[in-house]
């Protein structure tokens, strides 16, 4: 028996197998790697066992798809929650623990956590592991469901213990979860779902999900293709391209980027307030806000003179030296950044001071996912050696140059220099090889059938030619739908079928 063919598309797998020469196929609603491997194995038992192909396959169409990993949300109380309520044994808590630990920042971590259903042990054995583990990751609040942990609760130190679930949630009222990371771990059989009902911040029915472990692969990826001692700074400008900011920040300092990057500085200010400590670069900064910036660790793109100067009164006021910079020059993007011809006098004025130090110089490039442009590409490049020679030349300390964007690394690797800076394709974005991050996700809230020559939506803009079976969904332009692709403009993939957009509100498009 073999595996001839594995065929997905949208929810949905085909998987076609070879059995004493005969093929055959089967149906399963899930598409990702791990659901497809269980289901394999059930099914070469099943068939190993006599059992009829159409019995196999009607019980696959029972089959549930089901959140089976850590989710993080947005709690009350300006809480994190981190959702692992399905399973409940030391190894998958310590990986819980190691999550929570890297996104909690500053915020104060309580663990609720179930009877543990899958370890073997006798609880003599199994709660002084527990306990190492929650103290080695500084867990300041235990909460403990189940007759284990009631039993059990004399040997916790800042535990409160509870029989059941339901016994719990009778009590919630007593815990000030507020500015919290709370970790929520337990078996199924404790349906913790209800207790993640009450701690999330909203139930939208439209939803943006990122998957952290997609950026993890990206991320690593990316660093495949440098050498081992080139830097990456991330670019999290943006709340990271739409993908979360604080949470994607926590994410790629647990992986170690040696630098972040924002466009303003309440975005860097932001992500300090979190506890983010990894150095960060903040691409436009107003000379009235250097006082904030430095309280705040952050440290600037300089591409003028005037900008320069302005730090530079700053630093003396508070009486500071050698606080690091990083210089933008212009080879052709023809944005921020000093020109050629103003190099010599900048490295003329810098080396006069003491309150600034060169952390970096840095440049863009303007076309590099772009093949016809190489050429030009090369000659940025050349330009930008040039540049930081110069530089290099007339100054004692090490500095840090960078020039390639996401597309470039994979373009132009000759070029990393000491560091390169990742953005978009830290998010799939760039190479078929990437994997996608983010789900857009909503639901139906009504369905109508509509006779042939109706109208639908404002302005009575689309007429049906036949009768139509339609389908209203809560999603529309506020959700960052783009209205402009209204009428039969463009065509989207839902469950599993193209259907088109046919109006779109502010809160809700008809399909």
């Amino acid at each position: 028996m073999y595996v001839k063919n594995i065929s997905q598309k949208a929810d949905k797998s085909t998987l076609t197998l070879i059995h004493n020469n005969t093929e055959k196929v089967f149906y399963i609603p899930f598409n990702d790697k791990a659901s497809t491997e269980n289901c394999l194995h059930v099914i070469c038992t099943l068939i190993s066992l006599n059992i009829p192909s159409q019995k196999i396959q009607n019980g696959l169409d029972e089959l549930q798809p089901i959140a089976m990993r850590m989710e993080l949300k947005e709690a009350k109380g300006n809480s994190l929650l981190i959702n692992d309520a399905y399973s409940s044994d030391l190894d998958s808590i310590k990986i819980a623990l190691d999550f929570l630990q890297q996104q909690s920042g500053n915020a104060k971590k309580v663990v609720i956590l179930s009877d543990l259903d899958q370890t073997g042990m006798k609880n003599s054995v199994l709660f002084p592991k527990l306990i190492a583990l929650l103290e080695t990751h500084e867990v300041e609040h235990v909460i403990g469901i189940g007759e284990a942990f009631f039993d059990s609760k004399h040997l916790f130190s800042n535990c409160s213990c509870y029989k059941n679930t339901d016994q719990f949630i009778e009590n919630i009222s007593l815990f000030n979860l507020n500015n919290s990371a709370i970790l929520l771990k337990g078996a199924r059989r404790f349906k913790f779902e209800k207790i993640a009902k009450i701690l999330e911040q909203k139930n939208h029915e439209t939803l943006l999900e990122v998957n952290l472990n997609a950026i993890s692969e990206n991320f690593h990826f990316y660093k495949g293709l440098l050498k081992k001692e080139t830097k990456v700074m991330v670019m999290v400008k943006a709340f990271s391209y739409g993908n979360g900011s604080y949470e994607i920040a926590h994410h790629l300092e647990y992986h170690n980027a040696d630098y972040l990057a924002v466009a303003y500085i309440d975005e860097g200010v932001a992500l300090r307030k979190k506890g983010i400590t990894t150095r960060i670069m903040v691409l436009n900064v107003k000379g009235s806000q250097f006082n904030e910036l430095i309280n705040n660790c952050l440290e600037p793109e300089i591409y003028s003179f005037k900008q320069l100067k302005t730090l530079q009164v700053e630093l003396k006021k508070l009486n500071l030296k050698n606080y690091p910079i990083h210089l933008k020059v212009d080879t052709g993007m023809r944005r921020l950044g000093f020109e050629s011809h103003e190099i010599k006098t900048l490295i003329s004025l810098i080396s006069k001071q003491q309150e600034i130090q060169i952390a970096s110089v840095f440049s863009h490039l303007a076309s590099s996912e772009n093949s016809l442009d190489k050429s030009f590409t090369s000659r940025q490049i050349d330009q930008f050696t040039s540049i930081c020679n110069d530089i290099e030349a007339q100054t004692n300390n090490p500095i840090l140059k960078h020039i390639l964007n996401s597309s470039g690394i994979i373009n132009y690797p000759e070029a990393q220099f000491d560091m390169v800076r990742l953005g978009i394709g830290l998010y799939g974005i760039g190479d078929e090889k990437l994997q996608n991050c983010s789900s857009l996700k909503s639901t139906i809230s009504q369905i109508k059938d509509v006779p042939a020559g109706e109208s639908i939506g404002y302005n009575r803009s689309y007429f049906t030619d036949k009768a139509t079976r339609i389908a209203i969904i809560a999603i529309g332009y506020a959700d960052g739908l783009n209205r402009a692709l209204s009428n039969k403009k463009d065509a989207y993939i839902f469950v599993g079928k193209k259907l088109i957009l046919l109006e779109t509100y502010v809160w809700t498009c008809v399909w």
